[in-house]
């Protein structure tokens, strides 16, 4: 019997019941406003998807309240979708429309670290530079897919990542290194500055000739992630 005093829910920290109880005795107490609160932080989001929206919300087990269909991005609760695999802006859209995606909702520069470092570059890389109309909601950032795809890109899209070290270790790597094994061993080839750069954050810093060319997409285990601000 004691189960439903135990205040140990892993999402409301306290018992079910109490919660409960206090609901129910909203109106004998006159306690209106808790009879409207909806405990939805997608809530706030709904007004501002049309009617027919598809909104892929980025790294999230949570899918209720925005009042739309929605596609899920988490590993392990789909097999559909792999951004480092798709690697081009062109075929991340491309891949969300066949999917019915008009509309993402993520976390400007936060990372949950269900997905590989080769993952995040490409998805923020898409997000923010590709997605039009972007507004900050409940402590998201809601992004409209653009109406034309993005253009090509050279591939195979490479990394520059930069080590700790006097001098900094660096090597430019194929982006499905960075994404699978997470460590330097093949470097790659290309002509002009790698569409990414990984910095290993406390000791090393990009060099002052190229960082305007940057931009910060996000940190990620002690690691600063860039894209390159040009497509």
């Amino acid at each position: 019997g004691d189960v439903y005093t135990i205040p140990t829910h892993s999402m409301i920290q306290t018992q079910p019941a109490r919660m409960t109880l206090d609901l129910l005795s909203s109106g004998y107490r006159k306690d209106w406003d808790s009879r409207k609160e909806s405990h939805i932080e997608y809530a706030a989001v709904a007004p501002l998807l049309p009617k027919g929206s598809s909104l892929l919300i980025h790294e999230r087990m949570t899918h209720f309240g925005h009042g739309a269909r929605s596609v899920i991005d988490m590993p392990g609760t789909q097999a559909g979708i792999s951004y480092f695999t798709l690697a081009t802006p062109r075929r991340v859209y491309e891949l969300l429309r066949q999917f019915g995606v008009t509309h993402i909702l993520w976390s400007r520069g936060v990372t949950q670290n269900f997905q590989t470092s080769g993952d995040d570059l490409v998805f923020f890389d898409f997000v923010e530079k590709y997605t039009i109309h972007q507004v900050d909601v409940a402590g998201f950032v809601l992004g409209e897919m653009p109406p034309q795809p993005p253009p090509d890109v050279t591939e195979p899209r490479l990394v520059r990542v930069q080590l700790c070290g006097a001098p900094a270790r660096t090597a430019t790597l194929p982006l499905v290194d960075v994404a699978v094994r997470g460590q330097p061993f093949q470097e790659g080839t290309g002509t002009g500055p790698p569409p990414f750069y990984l910095v290993q954050g406390g000791c090393a810093a990009m060099p002052p000739e190229i960082a305007p060319l940057y931009r910060l997409l996000l940190n990620r285990g002690g690691y600063d992630l860039y894209s390159l601000k040009t497509p």
